[in-house]
């Protein structure tokens, strides 16, 4: 009878935590000083630096959203000793000043859903990759310091105006009149060359889901929806790994390529 009951007081407790993690409880929570950027019409990066790394200006963490449509403004904002909630196929920004932002795999979202006095920016894309382990990510530089108003204030304390930023080869990006936003270019280049000349991989230009795999799928494949590579094998060590989460209607996998590991979702 004994065993019974116990048997019983465990299968109450399992019941309810087997919900909150179907609803999404929060997986994994960090604090840190957050970029979130757009590096493309389709891509939309956030770069953490993490508390618990000393917020040294290195980039710990990276995520980013993509989707086949492009999104309908560009982003540059950055946030100081912010939470960041990850769940499984979403990821929420929280400022200390009420500004949220938003990262989601599919259009479904039970928890997306804050008070009407909080700024939220939401980015729902087929697909978030999260990076992880060592990569050639740029520096934070220091932050654009905002006035006292909603506006940011340049020489003299005139407000900001929309300006163009030209990048050499890249095109053309609006910073819009908003003192939530900030020229990428004065701060933080997500896509920046490495040493080497080589950029992320997660700013190639283009936007949609690519055709098939390169390779075949080391980890997940048609009709899973997650997937994650520890790393990629080399002689000399381990290469860093990735994750990813797919909307409905999209498959995920993961699978090394020349070293470097790949993660991403396809369509069924």
């Amino acid at each position: 009878m004994r065993r019974l009951s116990l048997a019983v007081l465990c299968v109450l407790i399992a019941v309810p935590t087997f919900a909150r993690l179907i609803h999404g409880i929060v997986d994994e929570e960090l604090v840190g000083d957050v970029v979130v950027q757009s590096v493309g019409p389709y891509r939309v990066v956030m770069a953490i630096d993490s508390a618990a790394n000393g917020r040294d200006g290195g980039v710990d963490e990276v995520f980013a959203v993509r989707s086949e449509t492009m999104f309908p403004r560009p982003v540059s904002v950055r946030f100081d000793h912010a939470r960041v909630l990850i769940r499984a196929d979403h990821l929420f920004v929280i400022s200390e000043d009420g500004r949220v932002v938003i990262f989601t795999a599919g259009a479904q979202c039970d928890d997306c859903e804050f008070a009407p006095n909080m700024h939220v920016s939401r980015f729902n894309g087929f697909e978030i990759i999260r990076l992880y382990g060592e990569r050639p990510w740029p520096h934070f530089k220091p932050q654009k310091k905002l006035g006292t108003g909603q506006t940011s204030l340049r020489n003299g304390g005139e407000p900001a105006e929309p300006r163009e930023i030209v990048r050499p080869g890249r095109g053309h990006a609006v910073a819009p009149l908003d003192g939530d936003w900030y020229d990428p270019v004065e701060y933080w280049d997500p896509c920046a060359p490495d040493p080497w000349g080589n950029v992320p991989g997660i700013c190639a230009a283009g936007g949609g889901s690519s055709p098939k795999p390169a390779k075949d799928c080391e980890a997940g494949g048609i009709g899973s929806v997650s997937c994650s590579l520890t790393g990629c094998q080399l002689l000399f060590g381990t290469t860093p790994g990735c994750s990813t989460s797919c909307s409905a209607g999209y498959y995920s996998c993961c699978y090394c390529d020349g070293g470097q590991s790949s993660c991403g979702c396809y369509k069924q």
